[in-house]
């Protein structure tokens, strides 16, 4: 499994994307008011690999988004 964190402009923590392989990916994002913990974020993300949820990615993490499917594509050989 493939794990990044993302951070807002002031370096803090905000969200994950993972990949579970090739063609899933998941993410979290963190709401504003809340505090980021990491091993929520990434069962909220692996949840969301393996449900292939692709719909509603925040425009906030797009670019995160779509390095991991890339990064997912060279990773993962199968």
């Amino acid at each position: 499994m493939l794990v990044k964190y993302v951070k807002n402009n002031r370096g803090n923590l905000i969200g994950v994307v993972v990949a579970t392989d090739k063609h899933n990916i998941g993410w979290s994002l963190c709401n504003k008011r809340d505090r980021f913990n990491k091993d929520f974020g990434r069962y909220i993300a692996i949840g969301r690999a393996e449900m292939d949820s692709t719909v509603d990615i925040p425009h906030s993490i797009i670019n995160e988004y779509i390095e991991m499917k890339n990064r997912a594509l060279r990773y993962f050989k199968k």
